[in-house]
């Protein structure tokens, strides 16, 4: 017969895929010695046919390594020719490690658009996941986690959004973690544009331009109906123009063959913009004659000697008139 209870009963167990689960047990005594074995989910263990399974001879259930699929309910049997008792059910639960099925990758998007960044993961239990973008704050109001779990979604992407996104995997059995880059791109605009010019012969125009995008677009100068390009940095062979490091367009000693359309022009992978702006020389209204090679003969006559003075344009001239009588 089989007296008493169990000396030891089996206990729930939790343990990490690949490690080593214990369930102890030690029988009632009886007469004759009881044997031990074991049954899971209600069907007896047939231990000679799976290696990993042992029996020690105090009755504990040695499992190593232990599986997912071993993950069930256990319950330690006693055994004699008089008689058999069987402990109470206990819980075997297997953790697995989070595993990625799917790591977030590096994305390029235009500004304004949408993206997801994918991150799936398998374990046991599943998985929390959970995101942070590094070093920054996550755009809050146009960020979260897309249906069935699948990643992380960004609505209306902005400049600002760019950066490193973090996917974190955690359950009990451990956490991984996997980043991507977000890149934005948007076409260049113009911070600030160059205005139209009126300017005296001989005086100095100037042109500013400032683009702005994602990436730093690059531009140049030119005129309009001209092939050459005018990039930072650049001074014309006579010195006259010259375009800044900061983009601003600089003609000296303005001339009429200086007059017409200056077009700014900025690219980068995202697109292209074109900003233009007129160069025009200012008159002050004035008629200036220019009379060479006239001989002028005058008759003046005066009361007392005197002399008479005259002023053409440009210079001053002084005519000398006879006292006559006529």
């Amino acid at each position: 017969m089989l007296r008493d209870d169990f000396r030891t009963r089996p206990r729930t167990v939790q343990a990490l895929s690949g490690d080593k689960a214990v369930l102890e047990c030690s029988p009632p005594r009886g007469f004759p010695e009881p044997v031990v074995s074991w049954r899971k989910d209600d069907r007896e263990l047939k231990l000679s046919e799976i290696p990993r399974m042992t029996l020690h001879p105090d009755g504990n259930l040695i499992i190593e390594p232990v599986e997912h699929g071993d993950s069930g309910t256990y319950q330690c049997v006693a055994t004699n020719m008089v008689g058999e008792r069987v402990s109470n059910p206990a819980r075997l639960s297997v953790y697995e490690k989070p595993k990625f099925l799917q790591e977030p990758k590096d994305v390029t998007v235009d500004v304004g658009s949408s993206v997801l960044f994918d991150c799936r993961v398998s374990g046991e239990p599943q998985p929390q996941i959970s995101w942070k973008k590094k070093n920054d704050q996550m755009p809050v109001a146009r960020a979260y986690i897309a249906k069935d779990n699948r990643g992380l979604r960004i609505d209306r992407v902005q400049v600002s959004d760019e950066g490193d996104y973090v996917c974190y995997a955690r359950n009990p059995a451990g956490s991984i973690e996997s980043s991507a880059r977000l890149k934005v791109q948007a076409p260049p605009t113009f911070q600030t544009k160059p205005t139209d010019q009126t300017v005296a012969h001989g005086s100095t125009a100037t042109f500013d331009c400032v683009p702005v995008g994602q990436p730093t677009p690059a531009y140049f100068w030119s005129k309009e109906g001209q092939q050459n390009l005018l990039f930072p940095g650049h001074v014309s062979a006579d010195g006259r123009i010259k375009v800044s490091s900061s983009g601003t367009l600089t003609i000296a000693d303005v001339r009429p063959m200086d007059e017409g359309a200056y077009v700014c022009a900025a690219m980068n992978s995202a697109g292209s913009s074109l900003s233009k702006a007129l160069l025009k020389l200012s008159t002050k209204g004035e008629f200036v004659v220019w009379m060479k090679f006239l001989r002028f003969f005058f008759t003046c006559t005066f009361s007392d000697l005197s002399s008479c003075p005259w002023m053409c344009v440009p210079a001053p001239y002084r005519a000398s008139c006879s006292s006559r009588s006529f």
